[in-house]
């Protein structure tokens, strides 16, 4: 078979009546070690903690309504309203004592 290039290489582009030219993708190399699932568990506790940042808020202002906040944080977080309102009221001044 003229032209058909047989080797362990990904891909083969012949170019005309020239040699066909092969490319070949760089190896992935990963991080000595590095666990496949670390990065996925990371990203989910960064973003359970992104989600819950209203309630984190409002227990460390120590705010009368963490109870509230962290109800609406549960059930309505989920939408970007309902983390909103949570935030707001994690944030909100306390009354002075």
């Amino acid at each position: 078979m003229r032209g058909a290039y047989r080797g362990s290489l990904s891909e083969t582009i012949s170019a005309g009546g020239r040699r066909p030219v092969a490319i070949v993708s760089p190896p992935v190399i990963a991080a000595a070690g590095a666990e496949p699932g670390l990065g996925i568990g990371l990203a989910v506790v960064l973003l359970l903690g992104l989600y819950f940042l209203p309630t984190i808020v409002a227990t460390a202002r120590k705010v009368p309504n963490v109870g509230s906040v962290f109800v609406i944080n549960v059930f309505l977080g989920w939408t970007f309203i309902g983390w909103v309102v949570a935030l707001a009221m994690a944030a909100r001044s306390r009354p002075q004592s």
